[in-house]
């Protein structure tokens, strides 16, 4: 159900976003920035008051974790780039179409 429910939305926006990246070739690393820009100017002290006050819980730690290790967008790329190995990137792939059925 919920697989159905979140391709049936992606399948509304899909073609208004493949408008954008036909006309903008810095579409994808401009929503990234503006991402990056909105998350700390309105979520970012939110996020670090949840990890506070979760201090000492798995999520909280976790979070906690995340927010020392990424500080953008960049820094995650280069996690991954680090220990997604290509074996994961083609699981991670044959995942995605599967739940794309």
């Amino acid at each position: 159900w919920y697989q159905r429910r979140v391709r049936g939305c992606f399948e509304q926006v899909r073609p208004a976003m493949q408008t954008c990246l036909d006309t903008n070739e810095d579409f994808v690393e401009d929503t990234i920035d503006v991402v990056e820009r909105v998350y700390r100017e309105n979520f970012e002290d939110r996020v670090a008051e949840f990890a506070r006050t979760k201090k000492g819980s798995l999520l909280g730690d976790v979070v906690t974790m995340a927010m020392d290790q990424f500080s953008s967008a960049d820094d995650i790329q280069t996690f991954l780039e680090e220990h997604v190995t290509e074996r994961d990137q083609t699981d991670a792939r044959a995942a995605g179409e599967e739940a794309a059925k």
